[in-house]
């Protein structure tokens, strides 16, 4: 018994150190096979990077030249449609780097400096009319930025207030947008509600009823909440203000005039129209129209009337009066709203 135990170990033992040996020659078989199949793909897959990473940025920075072009920023602009540019060309290049890789070693590698040079002269015409184009819209966005601060400073000679000044041009450039869509406006309507009065900044009669806007000339960072009735005001300096919040201020001016209308077959809806140059916070930034969206957002909100118009049409008429009697009660609202900020300091 321990004779046959002996003589079974080696042949156990063989069979262990052949097992090895082929799993070890398997081994060294199919190294060479993954070089063949890995080698190439990790080549590639820097280039694949290259397009997919340059495709992401380019839609990134076409975003933010898109946000530059709707706030007047044409330095901003400017940048992000450059640098979109270039993403999309480093995507060509590592596109057609990707196409002919492994193909031929004599041909220009695209990713090369000589491969960068040759893509530019050969698609140069295309490369610069994307420049001139972006060079063009930055220019029309300076030049309309000029013509604004141009059009403040004559106001601002006419009015010594400075602060009413720029509130009149926001108000002006508000109702040219809507008076471009062919709809009727009052400007600066003293409304009166019961014991107390308020100044609205434009009404304007569409189809379906009565908008009231609410027209802000911001300048710096603006942070709060729809819900907070406080918001704040990060001016350039360090300098720091505080203001009611003016979605719900433009509430308070629907409901009055929803109560001066007295017909429920009148819609009143308001907005809050932003014509400065603030950025706001993400908690407050649909509550604001920009000024360079508000004709797409009024078209959006009118609806086309489903019955007669006759009640919008006395609606108007109405407050076309009241409008009229504005003058007369100026000097009384403004000594209203003194108090209203002195109670309102106060408070703070």
């Amino acid at each position: 018994m321990e004779d046959q135990q002996a003589s079974a170990f080696p042949r156990t033992v063989s069979a262990v150190v052949t097992v090895r040996s082929a799993t070890a020659h398997r081994a060294r078989m199919i190294t060479p096979e993954l070089k063949a199949v890995l080698g190439p793909l990790a080549d590639s897959l820097p280039r694949a990077a290259v397009v997919v990473v340059s495709g992401l940025l380019a839609l990134v920075l076409a975003d933010i030249a898109g946000g530059a072009f709707r706030r007047g920023r044409p330095l901003s602009f400017l940048v992000a449609w450059l640098l979109a540019a270039g993403c999309v060309i480093a995507g060509c290049l590592a596109f057609r780097s990707l196409a002919q890789f492994g193909v031929r070693r004599s041909l220009l590698e695209p990713l090369s400096l000589g491969g960068i040079a040759a893509f530019a002269s050969a698609e140069r015409i295309p490369i610069a009319g994307a420049v001139t184009v972006g060079v063009l819209i930055a220019a029309a966005l300076w030049l309309r930025a000029r013509a604004r601060d141009v059009s403040a400073a004559s106001v601002l000679t006419e009015k010594p207030d400075r602060a009413a000044a720029i509130g009149a041009l926001g108000e002006a450039l508000v109702a040219g947008e809507v008076n471009a869509l062919g709809w009727p406006v009052l400007r600066n309507v003293i409304l009166l509600d019961g014991a107390h009065s308020m100044e609205i900044d434009l009404l304007v009669r569409v189809s379906d009823g009565i908008l009231v806007l609410e027209v802000k000339t911001w300048s710096g960072f603006i942070s709060g909440s729809e819900d907070w009735p406080i918001w704040t005001q990060h001016r350039q300096g360090g300098r720091i203000d505080t203001f009611r919040n003016p979605a719900r201020q433009n509430l308070v001016h629907v409901r009055a005039v929803e109560r001066f209308v007295a017909d429920p077959a009148v819609w009143v809806r308001g907005f809050v129209v932003g014509a400065g140059h603030a950025d706001f916070a993400a908690q407050i930034a649909r509550t604001i129209v920009p000024l360079a969206n508000l004709r797409t957002v009024l078209h959006h909100h009118v609806a086309i009337p489903l019955v007669g118009q006759d009640a919008v049409d006395v609606a108007w008429s109405r407050l076309a009066a009241e409008a009229m009697r504005g003058e007369r009660r100026r000097s009384a609202h403004a000594a209203y709203v003194r108090s209203r900020k002195g109670a309102f300091v106060d408070r703070r």
